[in-house]
């Protein structure tokens, strides 16, 4: 039985086929750790108030300067001008 340059290839390199299945799913798993970590820092830092809250009463230390009020009014905004930007 003759093989042809395709069944040659595929029995030839069977094994590193499968050691390439491998590293890719393990890399895969790697990339899917870290870009868990990076979304849940990405959220935390979204919802975070800027300058913490006062320790004794919880409400944000910033919140009587103006510039917190801006930024909580403008995130609702923020896929607006993702979506925006996008088109």
């Amino acid at each position: 039985m003759k093989l042809t340059a395709e069944g040659y290839f595929i029995t030839a390199n069977s094994e590193l086929r499968n050691l390439a299945k491998e590293w890719l799913k393990t890399t895969a798993e790697g990339c899917s750790v870290v870009a868990v970590l990076i979304a849940t820092v990405a959220f935390a830092a979204a919802y975070t108030v800027p300058g913490g809250p006062n320790q004794s009463t919880g409400v944000p230390v910033l919140l009587y300067l103006g510039t917190l009020s801006n930024v909580v009014e403008s995130k609702p905004l923020i896929p607006t001008f993702h979506e925006i930007s996008h088109m």
